[in-house]
């Protein structure tokens, strides 16, 4: 739900950024949008790759755990060696 909610604040975002950038002279107004739409699409880009690496990290955690099954290990000091 958060990672939805942020593709909708940064995909207008961005292409506003995009929109305004390929203007020739921009108004005080106009480069006032472009900074806000800007910060929003860093903010918004940045807190996705975060949402990401966390999961990814969750999904590498759960994997290691599932992994590393306790395995019995015999005890060989207790194993008689003969003597050739």
């Amino acid at each position: 739900m958060v990672f939805l909610m942020a593709n909708g604040y940064i995909l207008p975002s961005g292409s506003t950024c995009l929109w305004l950038a390929n203007k020739a002279t921009l108004t005080p107004e106009q480069t006032r949008i472009f900074d806000t739409c800007n910060a929003t699409w860093d903010k918004g880009t940045e807190a996705i790759f975060r949402l990401l690496d966390n999961k990814l990290l969750d999904l590498f955690e759960t994997k290691i755990s599932k992994d590393t099954t306790p395995t019995i290990s015999p005890n060989l000091s207790k194993i008689p060696m003969s003597k050739n």
